[in-house]
Formats: structure tokens, sequence, C-alpha cells
């Protein structure tokens, strides 16, 4: 199993062989790369480049950049969060500096389309079905669902006063969504057949930033970036059930396709921690380069 980190002050992505726990690779991509994605192929990998309005595309094979597509020429700036659809099709990139939202296709590497959210975009998750899309608007405290099928908000919903949401992540079954609303320390939960905001968060650490789902959607595990931890949330009972510190300001978070460990990369630090989750210790430490941000594990 392989994960590739952003690494946003140098810009690299490391490549880590998880099965070695150590750094293979190290690939030049653009400036100030932020947000990473796998296509569920595993053959391509999408790295929003927030500083210099690009995506970068690595063929895994070779872990070398194919291509490199220009989004600031399309009004989209600061891309900071990347998705890549469930049937592999199309990338969905944020345009976290102009409000809006790049769709690109995996088949010619060029946006098809670009379209307008109603705040500053900081997470994405999409439907399992491909159908919609759950942003995170962080200056207003709100939601945006998008209908994918039309490229097209087609809602906000209001999240709690102050909540500065970040991290966005839909259950594997679809049934609801979670964000991490930075600013309150708690997530929210969103009904996703009735697009309601469920009154009662659930809380975490100071500072959650990023989420991802075990396989069964059980199991939710939260970075907290202000005080060096992870939460892991029953989401049954809506409760967290336990803390794993991992210190130095924990952001992206991606787990592996048999749940056996989480990878999380440590900001300040300069390094991935590999999380066991049967025991929800800390079983690596891995060095790579300057600024780790995000995460993503090729399944």
């Amino acid at each position: 199993m392989i994960a590739y980190v952003t690494n946003n002050l140098d810009d690299t992505v490391s490549v880590v062989n998880l099965f070695r726990n150590a750094v293979t690779d190290t690939i030049p991509v653009g400036d100030g790369p932020a947000g990473v994605a796998v296509t569920p192929c595993g053959r391509f990998v999408y790295v929003a480049n927030s500083l210099d309005n690009t995506v970068s595309v690595i063929r895994t094979l070779t872990n070398t950049v194919v291509a490199t597509i220009n989004l600031g020429g399309l009004g989209v700036t600061t891309p900071y969060d990347v998705r890549v659809s469930p049937d592999g099709q199309y990338v969905y990139v944020l345009g976290s500096g102009s409000n809006n939202v790049a769709v690109i296709s995996t088949e010619t590497n060029s946006a098809v389309v670009v379209f307008p959210v109603s705040g500053q975009p900081n997470g994405i998750g999409i439907s399992p079905d491909g159908t919609h899309g759950y942003i995170s608007l962080v200056a207003t405290n709100t939601l945006s669902v998008a209908n994918l099928d039309v490229n097209l908000e087609v809602t906000t919903l209001a999240l709690p006063a102050g909540s500065a949401p970040t991290g966005v992540a839909v259950a594997p079954q679809g049934s609801f969504v979670l964000v991490a609303n930075t600013g309150n320390d708690n997530l929210s939960m969103v009904d996703v057949l009735t697009n309601l905001v469920l009154p009662t968060t659930i809380a975490v650490g100071d500072g959650p930033t990023e989420i991802v789902f075990n396989r069964t959607g059980s199991r939710a595990y939260v970075t907290n970036r202000n005080d060096g931890t992870v939460s892991v949330v029953d989401t049954a009972l809506h409760a967290q059930i336990f803390t794993i510190t991992v210190g130095d300001t924990p952001i992206g978070i991606d787990i592996t396709a048999g749940d056996q460990a989480l990878v999380v990369a440590r900001n300040t630090a300069n390094s991935v921690a590999i999380i066991d989750t049967t025991t929800n210790t800390v079983e690596a430490v891995i060095p790579v380069c300057a600024g780790p941000l995000f995460v993503a594990v090729r399944k």
C-alpha cells in the first residue's frame, strides 16, 4: 500500500510505502500543494497546487507528473481540496480563493465546467453514488449541497455560529455527512435524506480539521490540529470514544483499504504518523518533506 503526502512548503509529494514504513520517492509538483486524491483504479493522483492555481496529475506507475492543468485562466484561484468521483470520471477541485468548483475530466485532464458556490469552499465530500457533493464554506459557517449531475449548488445548510467548517466526509453507506467545525471543537452531522443538520453536535478535540471513515461507517477518525490528537468517534453513539495523541499539528488523514492503519500528516513535524486502528496507538513516524498537509492512500 502506498500513501501520497503533499508537502506544502517545498512543492513536492512524498510517496510512502506503508509495508516498509518508508518514503520511496519524492515527486516535484506545483507551488503550494494542498489537496490530494487517488483515482479508484489507482493509476493516477491529482494534486491541487494552491499558490499557482494548477493541478498536477501523477502517474503512479512511474511517480512522474504527466499533466499540469491550469485553473487560473478559468477563474479558479487558490485550489485547495480535491476529490475524485466514485466512478473515476471526474475530479472536483475547490477554488478557495474564487468561491467556485472546477470539474475536471480524467479522460482529457481538462476542466469541463466551473460552477459557483455561496462562499469560501474548504472541504468536500462526495456521495457514494457520485450524485451530490457536500462543500464546507468556512467564512459563512454553512455547508453547500451541490447536484453533481448538473454541477449546480442546490442549497446551503446553516451550521452552528462560529463553526468555521473545514473537513467534510460522507459515510460509506451514504446516509449522513460529518463536518469538522474547527471553530467550535465539534462535528456536525447532516441527514442526507432530509438535508437537515442534526441539532446535537459531537464534541471532539481542539481544532478538528479532517475526517475519514472506516469501511462500514461505524467509526470516524478526526484530526485535531490544535491539541495534536486524533479523535475516534462511534457514529452510532454520536460520541468520541477514544483520543490518540500524535502531536505536531495533525491535519490530513486517510485510512488503508482494510482499515488496519491510519496515515496522519503531522504538519509542523515534517512527518506522518502511522496509527494501528486495533490498538489506537502510533506504531511508526515517518519523516517526509516540509509542511505535510494532506494524505491520500492508494487502496
